[in-house]
């Protein structure tokens, strides 16, 4: 069995959001480990993981049927929110703005209709 510690030495050692690959039966499962649950872009994944680490940093686990994919976020989002969104998701920020726009266009449609 590979120690989740081990796992996350060897992650933060890679470039920042470089998924690791690792087989669901050479590790305990995250939460078992300290991991919690959390949400992450929808990319086929049975389920998220995550910790913060004490300097702000966040791992990040994505689990799939026979794998985990792990990678490390320059900010963890339980620690700060809106860091996370401006360092590790930028396409949120993206896709909110543009969310804004077709409220307010739709809203002054409608106000302009009548």
């Amino acid at each position: 069995m590979i120690n989740w510690n081990n796992v996350v030495r060897y992650v933060l050692s890679r470039p920042v959001h470089e998924d690791l690959e690792i087989a669901k039966s050479d590790v305990q499962h995250p939460l078992k480990e300290g991991f919690t649950t959390r949400i992450g872009d929808p990319q086929g994944q049975n389920a998220d993981y995550g910790m913060c680490l004490p300097d702000g940093k966040g791992i990040h686990i994505r689990e799939y049927q026979d794998r985990y994919l792990v990678h490390w976020d320059k900010v963890d989002p339980s620690r700060d929110p809106i860091g996370h969104l401006v360092n590790d998701a930028p396409h949120w920020i993206a896709i909110g703005g543009l969310v804004g726009v077709l409220a307010l266009s739709a809203a002054l449609l409608l106000t302009g209709e009548d």
